[in-house]
């Protein structure tokens, strides 16, 4: 999702998509909006048994349903997914991938002090595996450990940023304070102060990964089925299997495994666990190396600011900068539907949160840039307007002269030419 600017325009995707946002730009997520976008898989009819369904196709659930097939290759798998693999938050996310089970240590450590330590070895081993996985696999996703600098823009940001650097140092986490000289050479803004350095951060391709994800499924003989909506589940039909319903066909499996993140579970009692919340991300146009070296960021590292409503950027590998995060919103009722990914309010904010930070390479000199257009007024008013100027512009053609209507509009600045 994105929006504009003039030297380094917020846009997304690179088909020039229409304005949805209210602010300039595409709404098409920048990572799903390629051509090397898998055709979608057909939709499920008919009457199917399978031993494991597992429904969604997002990174749960392609993972579950690959290793049910390693570890037992004999099993019948089939995923079912609502629209495509990795199409939802899978495929739209900012690409960051971090060692922490407890979404960051001091989180961890202030909830299960106790289990910390094997928090900490298990999620570093689990990110070895992962890689490991990815090689095995095939799975080209960029996946890189670029690191992660979190910056301060408050004083108690700042003190924040130093307690956790002391405390990754006493539970042997490598995190580093950048000092004043330092700091410039991995991003200069004059919103940030206080640098926190973590090398053991990996970013990639958030879309790739779900494609390739499904692409070694397929290849593991699972069966998917997309663009396929569970719309309910029987667990008291038949003892030995659950039923699952589709709007074309049925699915009877011996085991399930719900995968559905935050969209509606298949089973009532789940919709309790998890709640809908939006995150939107801009993407600018791909920026110049002069551009990338006036706000100092010449690594290939991602950033987050240390706030509780927080930023996540990051470079692409076209040289666009995404910019996510911060305006989190929950609709009443747990409401998801997709034309609220497209909130024109939830796009200006960061926009404006942008061009703050960077105003580097989002300065413009132009006033047409900088000044919104004046508003064409009301029915009736419109029309008499237009059509006055209308016949005062066919007169100045028969005639030379630029009669008192026409005069009075320049003087306005509202003159009109094709």
């Amino acid at each position: 999702m994105s929006t504009v600017t003039q030297e380094a325009p917020l846009t997304t995707g690179p088909d020039g998509a229409a304005d949805a946002t209210g602010i300039g730009a595409a709404a098409a997520p920048y990572w799903l909006d390629r051509p090397e976008r898998p055709e979608p898989l057909p939709c499920h009819t008919g009457d199917a048994v399978c031993d494991l369904a597992v429904v969604g196709g997002g990174y749960t659930g392609l993972w579950t349903a690959l290793l049910a097939k390693r570890r037992h290759p004999g099993l019948d798998v089939f995923l079912i997914e609502q629209d495509t693999c990795g199409g939802a938050a899978g495929g739209r996310n900012g690409g960051f991938c971090s060692p922490s089970l407890t979404h960051g240590l001091p989180n961890g450590l202030a909830r299960r002090p106790d289990e910390i330590a094997a928090f900490q070895r298990l999620g570093a081993d689990n990110l070895a595996s992962f890689q490991r996985d990815l090689e095995e696999y095939g799975i080209d996703c960029g996946f890189t450990m670029a690191g992660k600098v979190s910056v301060a823009a408050t004083p108690w940001q700042a003190q924040g940023l130093r307690a956790y650097a002391a405390l990754a140092r006493r539970q042997g986490e490598p995190a580093e304070l950048l000092d004043q000289d330092r700091l410039r050479a991995y991003v200069d803004s004059p919103a940030w102060t206080t640098r926190l350095w973590q090398p053991h951060y990996v970013l990639l391709d958030p879309a790739r990964l779900a494609w390739g994800r499904r692409a070694a499924c397929l290849a593991a003989g699972v069966r998917i089925a997309e663009q396929t909506r569970v719309t309910g589940m029987d667990t008291r039909a038949d003892r030995n299997r659950v039923r699952l319903s589709t709007p074309y066909g049925t699915v009877a499996a011996r085991r399930t495994a719900p995968a559905t993140n935050a969209f509606p579970p298949p089973l009532r009692r789940l919709s309790l666990a998890t709640v809908p919340v939006y995150d939107y991300a801009l993407t600018t146009q791909p920026l110049t190396d002069a551009q990338l070296a006036s706000i100092g960021w010449t690594g290939e590292h991602g950033i987050t600011d240390a706030g509780n409503q927080f930023h996540y950027l990051r470079k692409t590998g076209d040289n666009r900068v995404l910019w996510g995060g911060y305006d989190a919103i929950y609709h009443y009722g747990g409401t998801y539907d997709e034309p609220l990914t497209k909130r024109p309010e939830t796009f200006a904010k960061p926009a404006g949160q942008f061009r703050r930070t960077f105003p580097q390479v989002t300065r413009t000199s132009l006033r047409m840039i900088r000044r919104a257009p004046v508003p064409f007024p009301p029915e009736p008013v419109r029309w008499l307007g237009i059509q006055a100027t209308r016949w005062s512009m066919a007169r100045e053609d028969e005639t030379g002269r630029r009669n008192l209507w026409l005069r009075s509009l320049d003087r306005l600045g509202l003159g009109f030419d094709s």
